[in-house]
């Protein structure tokens, strides 16, 4: 079984292994098997034994929309803003992570200003 990484224990995430999904469709299909004992045998679970059945290739990562950025949705542009400034500056003057992060607590206390739409 092959995982790609994700999850805790490395167990987590999209099934990668092209020869175990065939495996799978090619004992289902021809009777050689259950799906109870697939499942068993292979150590999936029976959402993957279903995709296996449905798709004739692993269907990957299928994230129909964006996630929402609600705590710092507000700030992206501000934090665009700082990193496209620092681009200019020599590397040891660029602002950190942690400094960011205070620019955008507090504008007044950083040494730039901010675009504003």
């Amino acid at each position: 079984m092959v995982f790609w990484p994700g999850g805790p224990g490395g167990a987590e995430g999209v099934y990668t292994d092209m020869e175990q999904w065939t495996r799978i469709r090619l004992a289902l299909r021809e009777g050689q098997t259950s799906k109870c004992d697939s499942m068993r045998q292979e150590g999936i679970h029976w959402d993957a034994l279903q995709k296996s059945q449905d798709h004739s290739e692993p269907p990957g990562y299928r994230m129909d929309l964006t996630r929402s950025k609600p705590k710092l949705g507000p700030y992206l542009k501000a934090i665009a803003q700082i990193v496209k400034d620092d681009k200019s500056v020599p590397k040891k003057q660029r602002h950190t992570a942690t400094r960011i992060y205070h620019c955008v607590l507090s504008p007044a206390d950083c040494n730039f200003r901010l675009k504003r739409d």
